[in-house]
């Protein structure tokens, strides 16, 4: 099967059984195992959440693998949700106070860097949410973050792409309380 067709059927199987919701888009490429000659022996495709068109970062999915019978297994890890109130983001003065390097999550290749980390540099922003069902059950909310990506540079002038997640709303460092 083509993976079109493969979307195609995932899709199709998880809309006729009402597991798919409607925040739920699929993703832009497909995973999965692979033959030593390279065919495939399953793919999988994902669905990825939006919620009011800000993508949902974190483990909010639904997994479908696909081999040459058909739908072999669905993985979907979720929370549900109704939507409780507005709340007040960080703004940029408060992000600037904070030290990326000590806070939220950041995710680099220091394989790449000869030594520390002397610098981040930030490159582009991303206003998203975050849902954890699995390895967070204890939040209670989907929770706005934001999600820098940039470089981490070393002393040597040496770089490898960042991301940085931090809550957007709230903060346990000099930032101002909100």
């Amino acid at each position: 099967m083509s993976d079109d067709e493969i979307i195609a059927l995932a899709e199709e199987y998880l809309k006729s059984n009402a597991l798919l919701p409607d925040d739920f888009f699929v993703g832009k490429s497909l995973g999965g195992t692979y033959r030593d000659d390279g065919t495939p022996c399953m793919k999988s495709v994902g669905f990825y959440r939006e919620i009011d068109g800000y993508e949902v970062c974190g483990r909010s999915d639904i997994i479908v693998e696909v081999d040459s019978d058909g739908i072999k297994a669905i993985y979907s890890i979720y929370s549900d949700y109704e939507f409780d109130r507005d709340v007040r983001c960080l703004s940029y003065e408060d992000v600037m106070e904070i030290d990326p390097l000590t806070e939220g999550q950041i995710v680099f290749d220091a394989t790449q860097l000869k030594g520390e980390v002397e610098k981040v540099v930030i490159q582009d922003l991303k206003i998203m949410y975050y849902d954890s069902p699995v390895n967070q059950p204890e939040l209670a909310y989907i929770q706005p973050v934001y999600q820098f990506q940039g470089l981490a540079v070393d002393s040597e002038g040496n770089s490898t792409d960042l991301y940085w997640t931090i809550a957007a709303t709230k903060h346990n460092s000099k930032s101002k309380s909100i």
